[in-house]
């Protein structure tokens, strides 16, 4: 009988996220060294604490308006203080057909001939957070499952919304929903502040040079998306040392923010 064996851990909640963008040679070079370098906190953190007045400037445009909304911006302390939650990613390909608008030709009628069908592949970046919570409490771990669901519930006005639910919910639960409720900003200040204003930052440095033959404007991308399920269950079924009970280095893992 092996001395290791697998085990499955509890549920735990988290966050799906994919990314698209088309598919461009000239991305690829700037789009992998912007996702293996955000893997390092040092890099991390750098990016933000080290960026001039102008950069933190477009940096924080990029946070008015993602998950960190309530509160955009970011100081110092914060960054200093960044948890590791970002543990790799995944890369696929898609080929799709859409609308796009033919320039010059926008009309308060919207007609059709105003749009052409464009054939493009996409690729797709997409990412898991995970909030490390397999050591909790089942009940603790059901009210961040519930908190999750509904990303605009804004977890850090609970108690301001709902006086009576503070006094009614037991202090272990308020405490961690507080814990979590800083983790999806931590997530959001890594996925806008970091990852897609690097990315826009890549495609926008690809519009001033001219690669070969290739007009400069084919090489620019009129949106990219950002999708996020909330409702995510992951179970990990982690290698464990069946002699002494202990987990393989965790993989993956969100991190735990104090």
């Amino acid at each position: 009988m092996s001395p290791s064996t697998y085990q499955v851990r509890p549920a735990e909640p988290g966050i799906l996220t994919e990314i698209f963008l088309a598919k461009r040679a000239e991305f690829q070079s700037g789009l992998y060294q912007t996702l293996t370098a955000g893997l390092r906190r040092d890099h991390l953190r750098s990016h933000f604490l080290e960026a001039d007045p102008r950069k933190r400037d477009r940096i924080r445009k990029f946070l008015d308006s993602g998950w960190t909304v309530r509160n955009p911006g970011y100081t110092d302390e914060e960054i200093r203080e960044f948890p590791r939650l970002f543990f790799g990613y995944s890369l696929y390909e898609v080929d799709g057909v859409f609308l796009k608008r033919r320039a010059g030709l926008a009309t308060a009628d919207d007609r059709d001939e105003e749009y052409r069908l464009e054939e493009e592949r996409a690729q797709v970046i997409r990412m898991i957070f995970r909030y490390d919570s397999a050591h909790l409490p089942t009940k603790v771990i059901e009210f961040c499952r519930a908190a999750l669901r509904d990303p605009l519930s804004e977890i850090g006005t609970l108690g301001e919304n709902y006086p009576d639910l503070g006094s009614r919910m037991d202090p272990e639960v308020t405490a961690e929903l507080e814990r979590l409720d800083r983790w999806i900003r931590y997530a959001g200040l890594f996925l806008f502040g970091y990852l897609i204003f690097e990315i826009c930052e890549t495609i926008i440095g690809c519009e001033t040079v001219r690669y070969g033959q290739r007009d400069v404007i084919d090489l620019r991308q009129d949106e990219v998306w950002v999708t996020s399920l909330w409702n995510l269950n992951m179970n990990v079924v982690r290698w464990t040392d069946a002699v002494d009970g202990r987990d393989a280095p965790p993989t993956g893992s969100a991190g735990k923010v104090e």
